[in-house]
Order: C-alpha cells, then sequence, then structure tokens
C-alpha cells in the first residue's frame, strides 16, 4: 500500500510542478509525519450519504418543491432531516 501511495503521491506531484511551471510560480511542497496528527472530532459522512440517497428514492425533496419550498428552504429542511437522522444512529 505505501508503494502505491507513494507512486500516487509523485504523479500528483508531477502533474502540480507542470502546472506551476505553466503558470511560471514555484511549488511549495512540505513533508507531514502522519504519526504527529491528532484527529479532533472526526466525521461520517457515510450515514448522511445512505440518508440523502434514500431521500431522494422515496421523493421527499421532489414532495417538498411541490409544496413550494424555495431552494434555501429546501436545503435546510433536507439538512435538518439528514442530521436528524444521522443523530439517531450515533
Amino acid at each position: 500500500m505505501e508503494s502505491t501511495a507513494q507512486r500516487y503521491a509523485a504523479l500528483v506531484i508531477r502533474a502540480k510542478a507542470k502546472l506551476s511551471e505553466a503558470e511560471g510560480s514555484e511549488p511549495d511542497y512540505q513533508s507531514v509525519d502522519i504519526g504527529s496528527l491528532d484527529v479532533l472530532r472526526p466525521r461520517s459522512v457515510g450515514v448522511e450519504h445512505a440518508a440523502l440517497s434514500v431521500l431522494r428514492q422515496v421523493g421527499l425533496d421532489q414532495k417538498l418543491e411541490a409544496l413550494g419550498f424555495t431552494s434555501p428552504q429546501l436545503n435546510a429542511a433536507i439538512g435538518t432531516i439528514i442530521a436528524r437522522m444521522g443523530s439517531a444512529w450515533e
């Protein structure tokens, strides 16, 4: 796995270097000791993604639009519903 990650990192670095050369800027790469990182308040998006998918499959978003929800109201309603669903699974 490490060698695959190194290979992809090298590909990204090469692609960024070509882009930087075209823009006339110098790339700035840094190394990070992964062992020194702490995860604070980790988040999962799997439950939320599944909830949104199901919400769309049953057509709840379309029903809310048919009821006259504006785009901001629709987004707020869906966000609230999914947040409550997610907290129920925690």
